[in-house]
């Protein structure tokens, strides 16, 4: 999906709530207000090939032709 998102800086916080209001209701309710909420699902979050985890978080900018990759949960098993 490509996404042009309003503005001259959007960080990842943006990102997550422009899909929550533009993505059908299964985003928000499933993946879009859980990372928001927890710290460890932002560790599945990717700007640029790196976890926001090693940048700034939800604070991270993301760019004119940035990628932002959102990893699916995995169980352990």
């Amino acid at each position: 999906m490509i996404a042009k998102l309003p503005g001259d800086e959007c960080k990842v916080a943006d990102l997550i709530s422009f899909l929550n209001a533009h993505l059908d209701k299964s985003f928000a309710e499933e993946i879009g207000n859980s990372i928001a909420e927890n710290p460890r699902l932002q560790a599945l979050i990717y700007v640029r090939n790196e976890n926001i985890l090693n940048l700034q978080g939800m604070d991270t900018v993301i760019r004119d032709g940035d990628t932002v990759k959102f990893l699916p949960v995995m169980g352990d098993g």
